[in-house]
C-alpha cells in the first residue's frame, strides 16, 4: 500500500513541476523512496520498556494465557534485520543474521510455545516478504542483479512451491484473494515503463500479460479493480474500474476515489466529501456493491496526494482497524497525534484502542487478538488489553 501512495505522490509533485511522466528517472524516485523510509524509520519514538536479558533458548516457556502479551526470548547470538508478519495466529516470521555470520535467515517464532526454527535460507539478498491473505503461500522477494529480479513462492512450511525471475529494477504485487497461491506481478523499469504478469503457483508458471494499471486488487477470481489514474494530468481523485483479467472489457463502478482496497467480499472506498474538503468518507460495500456503511474523520494532505493512514481490514470480524489524525491539515504542519480504532462495518460499533500513537505500519494476526505494530512491526499490541509493547529489538 505505502509503496503505491507514495511512489504516485513523488511522481504528481514532479508532474506538478513540470516534468513529463515518460522522461522521470526511476533511480530518482527510488532513491527518493529510500530517503522518506529511512527518515520515517529514524523518527519512529522509541518504547520506553526495557527488553529483558537475554536468555539462551533451552529451556523455553510457554505462554499459556493467550491474552498474555508475549515476550520474545532473545538468543545472544542473534540480530533481528526485518519482521514480516504473522504465518498463523502465534508464529511470527522475521529475518536475522548472527553474530558470527552475515548470512540472512528467514526464522519463525511462535511465542505460544517459544519454539524457533529456520523458515527458509535465501542464496541471495532478500528485498522483500510477502505473506498470502490465508497464510498458505510466503513470496520472497531476492535482488539478483541490478536489473533483473526474482521470486521464490514458498508453501506455509517453508518448502519451495515456485520461483521465476523477470528483468526489473522494482517490483509490486497483489496476492488474488480469491485464488490462494494466484498473484498479479507488477516489474518496473529505469524509463518508468512497466511489465505486467500473473504468477500461478499451482500451475507453475508465470504469464505475461497487457494491462491498463500496475496497481491492482482482485474483485474475484477473474475480476482486476483499479484506479484509472491520468498520469499525464495528475489529480487527487480517479475513477474505479472493474476490468476482466484476460479482455479489454471494463465497467467504471465508481468516481472520484481518493483510495481503496478488497477482502474476499467486501470494498472499501476513500473519498473526499463534496461539502466539507477537511473530511474523508470511508464507505463499505457488499459484493453486490451495495453501501453496508460508511463514517467520516479528518484529512491530512501528503504532497501533491492525500495521506491514507495506515490501516487494517479483517473481513471474519468485519473489522477495519486504522489510524485516525486529530485535526485535517497537511503533513509537514500537522503537529498532533493518532488514534487507534476499530470500526464494525455490520454494526457500526467503534472502539478506540490506543490514544496519542503515531501512525505506524500495523498487521494483526488472524484470530484478531494480536497487531504487530511499527516501521519494522517491533512493537506488538494487545487489542483486547488495549496496551502495547516493545516485543523486538532491530539491529
Amino acid at each position: 500500500m505505502e509503496v503505491e501512495k507514495f511512489f504516485r505522490a513523488v511522481v504528481h509533485l514532479l508532474l506538478r513541476l513540470g516534468l513529463p511522466a515518460i522522461r522521470l528517472n526511476i533511480r530518482f524516485v527510488l532513491c527518493t523512496i529510500s530517503i522518506f523510509l529511512l527518515l520515517t524509520a529514524c523518527e519512529a519514538t522509541k518504547n520506553e520498556e526495557t527488553l529483558k536479558p537475554e536468555k539462551e533458548l533451552e529451556n523455553p516457556v510457554v505462554v499459556e494465557d493467550k491474552y498474555e502479551i508475549p515476550e520474545f526470548l532473545i538468543d545472544k547470538h542473534e540480530q533481528i534485520v526485518q519482521v514480516y508478519g504473522w504465518l498463523d495466529s502465534s508464529t511470527i516470521l522475521y529475518s536475522s543474521k548472527l553474530d558470527e555470520s552475515d548470512q540472512l535467515q528467514v526464522m519463525s517464532w511462535n511465542f505460544q510455545t517459544q519454539k524457533k526454527s529456520v523458515f527458509y535460507q535465501p542464496t541471495d539478498d532478500i528485498v522483500d516478504v510477502s505473506i498470502s491473505p490465508d497464510r498458505s503461500y510466503v513470496l520472497v522477494h531476492l535482488a539478483l542483479l541490478a536489473n533483473k529480479a526474482a521470486i521464490e513462492v514458498l508453501n506455509h512450511d517453508g518448502t519451495m512451491a515456485f520461483s521465476a525471475s523477470v528483468p526489473s529494477i522494482e517490483l509490486a504485487y497483489e496476492w488474488n484473494i480469491h485464488d490462494q497461491g494466484v498473484l498479479f506481478l507488477s516489474s518496473f523499469f529505469e524509463d518508468w515503463s512497466y511489465r505486467t504478469y500473473i504468477v500461478n503457483t499451482k500451475e507453475q508458471k508465470i504469464e505475461t500479460i497487457e494491462f491498463p494499471q500496475p496497481f491492482v486488487k482482485w474483485g474475484s477470481k477473474e475480476d482486476l479493480l483499479y484506479l484509472d489514474w491520468n498520469e499525464d494530468e495528475p489529480n487527487l481523485e480517479a475513477p474505479l474500474i472493474k476490468q476482466k483479467l484476460h479482455s479489454n472489457q471494463r465497467e467504471s463502478m465508481m468516481l472520484d476515489v481518493i483510495y481503496f482496497t478488497r477482502t474476499a467480499h467486501t470494498l472499501m472506498t476513500i473519498q473526499d466529501q463534496s461539502e466539507n474538503y477537511d473530511k474523508a468518507t470511508y464507505s463499505f460495500f457488499n459484493d453486490k456493491n451495495k453501501l453496508i456503511t460508511s463514517f467520516s474523520v479528518p484529512h491530512i494532505k501528503n504532497f501533491s496526494n492525500w495521506l491514507i493512514p495506515y490501516f487494517e481490514m479483517r473481513e471474519e470480524s468485519s473489522q477495519f482497524i486504522s489510524f485516525v489524525p486529530e485535526k485535517a491539515t497537511n503533513v509537514d504542519q500537522y503537529d498532533g497525534e493518532f488514534s487507534l480504532q476499530v470500526f464494525n462495518w455490520n454494526t457500526g460499533k467503534e472502539e478506540e484502542i490506543l490514544t496519542k500513537a503515531e501512525n505506524e505500519p500495523i498487521s494483526c494476526s488472524p484470530n484478531g487478538l494480536w497487531c504487530l505494530y511499527g516501521n519494522q512491526f517491533e512493537k506488538i499490541i494487545n487489542l483486547k488489553t488495549k496496551t502495547v509493547k516493545h516485543l523486538f529489538e532491530i539491529s
